[in-house]
């Protein structure tokens, strides 16, 4: 409710010129930014949040990993206990020889021995390399004697320390309980290079992106990875794992390469685009806002003109077969007379101010009339004597006598010269924002293109649809831009048509070759049947393209998916071609039919259509063809579909050499 009573308080200020052109494009512009800013920020926190889940997912994968590990290990070894306490103490042989098998198994277990009820050594395997570890006291601390007591009493294994033994590796000692007969009978101890142990059981982490760092109960370093001087707190991810009778503690935290993949300049360069962006949107509204004024301005002035010519008497006259006036308005008295008195039976001719030798095209409309055909100019232009240049519209149509003969004619003229020099100016204003408009449009529309294909695989479908309508939009306000820059070419009579004798078969076939994407882009099949093997014609080829072109896009548009769009060639009668475009479409609505060839000209014109269009392909069509001196029509039918036919006159020199028997 607040949003829309704003709106219209917006709407209502700008309407009555209270408020400043640069306050629309200056909300454009908060807004722009204000969304990129979002944008920017929704994708640095995804990545920041990211790279915290991809830490705690390591750390419980190690977690869980070293402790699976360790376990394995140490139950390997105390099976080999259990099994050895089972056979009521194996022979020194078979001993041995289960100890190598089991070393061999476990590559981390670098010796195992065999530890007598008085805490002493009695043999380790291997042998050699451990001389000197035989007869030793393995009761020469506080800490181990209380340990080992605690593994008698609750008949369970105890691990020590990280030990840096002689033999060059940081070790780390199991020592498992054996009894005989219920009764104490020594250890069955393991002896891991500590290095090796943690390196085998997490086989699977990854040590490229992250860093870990193990410490045991007394803080002391277990095992480290990497270099923790760089690290950032917000990173790191710190997990307790109990490892046999012992608690230790792992930290993790992404390495520097691993943030930079995944934290990289993404959110900062969309929200440097964005404010490019912004900028583009800023000028673009500015532009359609000066733009608006000013229509807004010329149609408050036609408005003014219109009232005027509706209070003012119409120049009207009424002249009889011989072109002698019967009577005038005074309007018509005042502007197109020249001379003094009465006006009764003066010639129109002798009296007109304008060389009527300089523009013959009034004389035949008077004849046409006399004959009974009735003519209406929208605009010509006339020279007085002093070679100025005035332009009017007028009408010329027959009146009857009581016995309904032809008696003369009546004209009605009005001088539009003012109208027209409004018009070019208006024609040059559009023309003017629409080049302006063209150069911003060109680059949003790269600069969004690029983006689109930079994130179509990094962020989210949400913001990769945003991106789809921004890309599709600025498509729809280029073609629109450039549809206004041909039609004020064309009704200005500045558009250049290069016309030659074109074979049109093959120029067809090459222009539904060259557009093959409408007919991808909504699933349907352009299908080419030409009744001849060639026919000419006079005709500019790009403009014809323009054509052709436009009506296989509106046909692609309205087409039913997997359904044809037929185009067909065939002789309409000895001197004129015919270009079939049919689509089995919904139809045109009959309310619409005709308007079809109006200037932005649309069937469904609602903010919410399903076919986007600027309304002028068919009118600048129509023009074009008429500059051929051609004709556009169409048939259609609701629920069945619509057929358009471009006709052409033929270039009958090709008649005179391949088709003699249509001369």
């Amino acid at each position: 409710m607040l949003s829309s009573k704003v709106f219209r308080f917006v709407k209502y200020l700008s309407k009555s010129g209270k408020l400043s052109i640069w306050v629309l494009p200056s909300i454009f512009f908060i807004g722009c930014m204000a969304a990129s800013f979002f944008l920017a920020r929704t994708i640095y926190l995804k990545e920041y949040k990211y790279i915290s889940e991809a830490s705690h997912d390591v750390s419980e994968m190690v977690k869980q990993s070293l402790a699976a590990g360790l376990r394995y290990r140490a139950h390997s070894l105390e099976q080999f206990a259990h099994h050895w306490t089972s056979h009521g103490h194996m022979a020194f042989e078979e001993w041995e020889s289960e100890s190598k098998l089991l070393l061999n198994n476990i590559p981390s277990l670098k010796a195992i021995e065999w530890i007598g009820p008085e805490f002493r050594v009695r043999w380790v395997e291997p042998f050699y390399g451990n001389e000197e570890v035989i007869g030793l006291d393995i009761l020469y601390d506080e800490t181990r004697q209380k340990a080992l007591k605690n593994a008698i009493e609750n008949k369970t294994y105890t691990i020590t320390p990280p030990i840096e033994l002689k033999q060059g590796y940081t070790g780390l000692i199991t020592y498992f309980p054996v009894y005989s007969d219920y009764k104490f009978n020594g250890f069955m101890a393991g002896v891991f290079d500590i290095n090796q142990l943690i390196t085998a059981a997490l086989a699977d982490w990854d040590a490229s992106s992250f860093n870990i760092h193990i410490k045991d109960e007394g803080n002391k370093t277990v095992f480290q990875s990497g270099d923790f001087s760089e690290t950032r707190p917000d990173w790191d991810q710190s997990v307790q794992v109990a490892i046999l009778d012992k608690v230790w503690s792992i930290r993790i935290h992404p390495k520097t390469e691993f943030v930079n993949r995944h934290l990289g300049d993404l959110a900062y360069i969309v929200f440097i685009m964005g404010a490019v962006i912004s900028l583009m949107m800023l000028i673009i509204v500015y532009y359609i806002e000066l733009s608006l004024k000013t229509n807004d301005k010329i149609k408050k002035n036609e408005l003014r003109l219109k009232s005027f010519i509706k209070m003012t008497p119409a120049s009207i006259a009424m002249l009889d077969k011989n072109l002698l006036y019967v009577t005038a308005s005074d309007r018509w008295i005042n502007s197109y007379i020249t001379g003094q008195g009465k006006i009764e039976n003066q010639c129109f001719i002798d009296t007109f101010p304008f060389d009527l030798s300089q523009n013959v095209a009034i004389v035949k409309h008077i004849q046409a009339a006399l004959d009974g055909v009735s003519s209406q100019v929208q605009e010509d232009v006339f020279q007085l004597p002093n070679r100025h240049c005035v332009w009017v519209k007028y009408e010329i149509f027959p009146w009857a006598d009581l016995n309904k003969n032809i008696s003369g004619v009546i004209m009605y003229m009005d001088n539009i010269t003012d109208q027209k020099e409004v018009e070019c100016v208006k024609n040059d204003f559009i023309s003017t924002v629409s080049h302006e408009l063209r150069t911003p449009l060109t680059s949003v529309y790269g600069a969004v293109s690029l983006l689109q294909r930079k994130l179509k695989d990094r962020v989210l479908e949400k913001e990769i649809n945003l991106l789809n309508i921004s890309v599709d939009n600025c498509e729809r306000v280029i073609a629109l831009v450039n549809d206004i820059l041909d039609l004020n070419k064309i009704e200005a009579g500045k558009m250049d048509f290069t016309t030659e004798r074109v074979e049109l078969c093959g120029l067809i076939q090459e222009i539904i070759a060259q557009n093959a994407m409408f007919a991808e882009k909504f699933s349907i099949r352009f299908l080419l049947r030409c009744e001849m093997e060639q026919v000419y014609a006079q005709v500019d080829k790009n403009r014809f393209a323009q054509v052709l072109v436009n009506l296989l896009s509106n046909a692609a548009k309205f087409s039913p998916k997997d359904s044809d769009v037929e185009i067909s060639i065939f002789y309409e009668d000895n001197n004129n071609v015919n270009i079939a475009v049919r689509d089995f479409g919904p139809g045109i609505p009959i309310e619409f039919r005709e308007s079809v060839f109006e200037k932005f000209s649309q069937a469904d014109a609602s903010a919410t259509k399903k076919v986007n269009g600027t309304g002028l392909g068919l009118h600048i069509s129509k023009l074009i063809m008429e500059a051929f001196s051609g004709d556009i029509f169409y048939e259609s039918k609701m629920s069945e579909g619509t057929t358009f036919y471009l006709q052409l006159p033929i270039d009958h020199g090709f008649f005179d050499e391949k088709l003699p028997h249509l001369k």
